[in-house]
């Protein structure tokens, strides 16, 4: 195999370790080949003694025995090792290896089974087969009383679609055009009530473990994870994607206006080809000060980082008392009337560290003085925050 540029082969070329050593490990070998416990130390020992082209991390799980680690070249993508019983699955073990390329394309390979998926800009989905004769048939977004939550063909109407997934169900998004997401539609599967971790497959149109085992998403271009860590792969076509909860790697592979929602702490987000938009929300579980990253972030993309919906407050998320930030008011710090709003400089700054760019905020125009951090973009460095606002890669 020859390895191209984009990064992809490399990946999986065994000719190549992927970091510039020619000496024949790949991520491909260092995923399939070692065993599992050699890239978890790979991991462990990458956090310990971090290296100037390696990150690497460790997801939280709803059990100690189900982890799911990850390493990230800036140049190459990323590889994601879930251990066994990390997915409630029919597929193999519930662990898996995902390999995720700079390009976009992607592939993930089930432990325990033969059964790999591929997507990403150069893979084409299949056509969805069709719902199984066994389900019931729900038309609308409510059960009928007594009827239980999993087997079910879910069917759209003109609004927007949020189905409830549970194990076996079958979504059909209707026509709504509210919401995100390509052409604005905003049908959406929810797993909030998942007793177990998910990946989310918005490309191919399936979901794999917990309440998404045995889905199919058909017009459906939101998802919403469980509580546990999670991992949603969105269509390059567009799709939007909330975490649910925290430690989930939400990974957009292309569209425009493609959303990335970290509701919670921990979350990492990665950007391959797309113009992708992350929203933070206090409407949702996300609050001031959470831990989360971003892989990928790139202008030349067009990528938006999207700070329009933050609040804050003394014990916002908890007792409540949130506080909008003023930025667009008279009171603003630095307001300027010519252009409505208070100077970008007080509110948001950018704290470059040698593991990248540090995204601060501060709800009342002291970020100087009292920033919180909003996001860590690894491996990105020298952004200016005047100019991300300007060219509307900033919105506050």
């Amino acid at each position: 195999m020859t390895s191209k540029s984009n990064g992809y082969d490399k990946l999986v070329d065994h000719s190549d370790d992927g970091l510039g050593n020619g000496n024949g490990i790949g991520w491909g070998n260092l995923a399939g080949h070692l065993p599992e416990i050699g890239f978890i130390g790979l991991v462990d020992a990458l956090i310990v003694h971090p290296l100037p082209f390696l990150t690497a991390g460790v997801m939280g799980a709803p059990t100690a025995a189900a982890p799911m680690y990850w390493a990230y070249d800036p140049h190459l993508g990323m590889v994601i090792d879930a251990t066994a019983g990390f997915l409630h699955t029919a597929t193999g073990n519930g662990g898996f290896t995902m390999l995720l390329g700079t390009d976009g394309n992607w592939e993930l390979h089930f432990s325990g089974s033969s059964k790999v998926i591929r997507g990403g800009p150069d893979h084409d989905a299949a056509s969805p087969p069709p719902p199984p004769s066994g389900n019931t048939v729900v038309n609308g977004q409510k059960l009928p009383a007594g009827v239980v939550n999993q087997n079910i063909t879910w069917v759209g109407g003109t609004g927007v679609d949020t189905f409830s997934g549970g194990v076996g169900d079958y979504m059909i998004g209707g026509t709504g055009t509210a919401g995100g997401g390509l052409n604005g539609l905003g049908n959406c599967a929810v797993y909030s009530s998942s007793s177990g971790s998910i990946v989310a497959d918005m490309q191919n149109g399936f979901g794999y473990g917990g309440a998404a085992e045995g889905n199919v998403y058909v017009n459906m271009n939101q998802v919403r994870g469980s509580t546990g860590s999670n991992v949603l792969i969105g269509s390059p076509d567009g799709t939007d994607m909330k975490s649910g909860g925290n430690n989930t790697i939400m990974i957009s592979t292309g569209g425009s206006g493609f959303e990335m929602r970290p509701d919670g702490s921990g979350n990492i987000l990665v950007s391959t080809v797309g113009a992708d938009r992350v929203t933070f929300s206090t409407k949702g579980n996300w609050h001031l000060g959470q831990d989360n990253i971003m892989l990928g972030f790139s202008t030349t993309h067009g990528d938006v980082l999207d700070l329009s919906a933050l609040a804050g407050g003394i014990n916002f998320g908890i007792n409540g008392g949130a506080i909008i930030s003023d930025f667009h008011k008279t009171t603003a710090v630095g307001y300027d009337a010519a252009t409505g709003s208070g100077d970008i400089n007080k509110y948001v700054s950018i704290i470059d560290q040698s593991d990248g760019s540090h995204l601060m905020f501060s709800v009342d125009g002291h970020v100087q003085s009292a920033g919180t951090e909003i996001l860590d973009m690894k491996f990105v460095h020298g952004l200016s925050v005047a100019t991300l606002y300007q060219n509307h890669n900033l919105l506050l």
